[in-house]
C-alpha cells in the first residue's frame, strides 16, 4: 500500500497505461474494427486505445499494490523495453507505408462501393 504514490509507481502507471493504450490501437487495426466505417473508423479505433489504456492503468495500479520496490523497478525496466520496441514497431509501421506511396496522389475513395456501381451499369 505505501509503495502506490510512489515516483517509480507513477513511472509504472504511465508505461502501462501508453502500453495498453498502443496494444488496444494495434488490436483494432489487426481486427479491422475501423476498416469501412468512414469518418467514425478513427473513433472506433481510438476507443479501442482509451480501452486499453485503462485495462493497462487498472492493472498497474493493482500490480504496485502487490509488488515491493524492487520488483516494481524491475516491471519498469521490463515494460520499458517492450513500449519502446512497440514505439519503434509503430514508426518502422508509419515509414513503410510513407515510403510506399512514393508522394503520388491518390484517387479519391469513392463512396459507391463496386457492387452498387456494377448494377448501376447494367441499368445504363
Amino acid at each position: 500500500m505505501k509503495h502506490i504514490f510512489k515516483p517509480y509507481s507513477f513511472l509504472l502507471y504511465f508505461v502501462m497505461s501508453l502500453l495498453g493504450f498502443i496494444i488496444g490501437m494495434f488490436i483494432a487495426k489487426w481486427t479491422g474494427a475501423g476498416e469501412n466505417q468512414m469518418m467514425a473508423g478513427g473513433a472506433i479505433v481510438l476507443g479501442y486505445g482509451v480501452v486499453g489504456w485503462f485495462i493497462g492503468l487498472i492493472t498497474a495500479i493493482m500490480t504496485a499494490y502487490q509488488m515491493d520496490r524492487g520488483e516494481i523497478i524491475n516491471s519498469n525496466k521490463f515494460f520499458g523495453i517492450i513500449l519502446i520496441a512497440a514505439i519503434a514497431f509503430l514508426v518502422y509501421q508509419v515509414k513503410t507505408n510513407a515510403s510506399s506511396n512514393d508522394g503520388s496522389i491518390q484517387e479519391p475513395i469513392s463512396l459507391r462501393s463496386n457492387t452498387a456501381r456494377a448494377n448501376q451499369a447494367q441499368f445504363l
